[in-house]
């Protein structure tokens, strides 16, 4: 009876407090015999989709040079890091496009610095080119072919 006349007394705020605190007392006993915590779900959780495998990122150098790309001229698909050097004395604007698309790649390099550019490869050709040496296009463009297979990047 003490019980019954102390929440008699209780404030409007108090008696709220109460009930939410053995709804969620009641609610855990529930989860915890098995009856489910999410409706329907037998008291399991759904367990989450496994991550998706990663592949490792390769790591293809560049030597940019005034007349000269040198770099492999076959790769093979994936992620890929082009760390790309300027040696030259010019600065330069790099261009990697892919070819019959609209996907272009470009980095600004001063002359004795280094970039990265991170590009998921997929099969087919790549033009890699100084797009603004245009009187000069054929001495400063090669053509990189992306290969399906895994075989590993040669160097130039």
């Amino acid at each position: 009876m003490a019980a019954v006349r102390t929440i008699r007394e209780m404030s409007v705020g108090g008696k709220l407090a109460l009930v939410l605190s053995c709804l969620w007392v009641f609610g855990l006993a529930a989860c915890s015999s098995g009856g489910g915590c999410i409706p329907g779900s037998g008291g399991k959780l759904p367990t989450p989709a496994p991550p998706k495998p990663q592949l490792a990122t390769r790591v293809v150098m560049v030597d940019l040079q005034e007349f000269r790309i040198n770099m492999p001229h076959v790769l093979p698909p994936g992620p890929t890091l082009f760390k790309i050097t300027n040696n030259d004395h010019l600065a330069h604007y790099l261009e990697i496009e892919r070819l019959d698309t609209h996907v272009m790649f470009g980095v600004d390099l001063m002359p004795g610095s280094t970039k990265e550019l991170k590009i998921n490869l997929e099969p087919g050709r790549y033009r890699v080119w100084y797009p603004f040496h245009r009187e000069h296009a054929r001495e400063i463009e090669l053509v990189v072919t992306v290969t399906p297979s895994q075989a590993p990047a040669y160097q130039y």
